[in-house]
């Protein structure tokens, strides 16, 4: 509570996703210690209510930091859990956790694109696979991208979503595929006005060819493929 009342702040506009990271921690791990019911949260002013899931997030932060310190226990790189790599760091692949939870290995392309940004917080919390799943997450993009990929892995870092084990980003498909149970292939060129079908299909079909390459080179035979980039139907084929 004392943390809680030290960081509160004043903040006029929020993303949706931010709203849906902080509501997540804030009622998964506060909610019951402020003695706040559903009603309360429902009919709360919503700036103040958007400062409390913020300052929510810093404190869970804080507090898995300072538990991490007390216990011995060596802190992952970063200033909270989950943590940040990048595709140069190579680490074995997990499929339990220490919890007993199963391990899920999700890469998703595009992912600094307005559909991949949209889409990650609903991995991250639990929508897509359930309460019981931990999802670690493999984010790609373009190169020329990768500051901006770098804000969205930030955003999930300070999210502090309970099932998001860590996350890895990148552009090079060799690296991310590896080891991964599921890859959703959202990164694509979008139709512009005056383009033709077949300009589309030219354009991204050589990026999902060398994605398949990648795949077949590097990705387990158990991997399963969600096509989502335009025309998904023939990206799909080519991959």
């Amino acid at each position: 509570k004392h943390i809680l009342n030290t960081s509160l702040r004043t903040y006029t506009s929020f993303k949706p996703t931010q709203i849906t990271m902080f509501k997540s921690v804030f009622t998964k791990y506060f909610r019951g210690a402020l003695s706040l019911s559903q009603p309360q949260i429902k009919y709360m002013n919503p700036t103040k209510l958007a400062s409390l899931f913020i300052a929510t997030a810093f404190a869970y932060s804080y507090s898995k930091s300072q538990f991490s310190a007390s216990s011995g226990v060596k802190s992952p790189k970063g200033h909270g859990i989950p943590f940040i790599t990048s595709e140069d760091e190579d680490e074995p692949k997990k499929d339990w956790a220490e919890d007993g939870l199963r391990i899920f290995t999700v890469c998703v392309t595009g992912a600094s694109g307005s559909v991949g940004y949209n889409f990650l917080p609903l991995l991250a919390s639990g929508n897509v696979f359930g309460e019981n799943i931990r999802v670690k997450l493999k984010l790609m993009d373009k190169p020329e991208n990768l500051e901006n990929l770098k804000g969205v892995a930030y955003e999930l870092e300070d999210g502090c979503y309970p099932l998001l084990e860590g996350i890895k980003i990148g552009s090079t498909p060799e690296k991310l595929f590896k080891d991964c149970d599921l890859i959703v292939f959202i990164g694509g060129t979008s139709r512009q006005p005056g383009m033709t079908r077949h300009d589309l299909l030219k354009m991204n079909g050589e990026v999902f060819k060398k994605q398949g390459e990648a795949l077949n080179k590097v990705a387990s035979t158990k991997t399963r493929c969600l096509v989502v980039a335009n025309p998904p139907n023939t990206n799909a084929y080519i991959l």
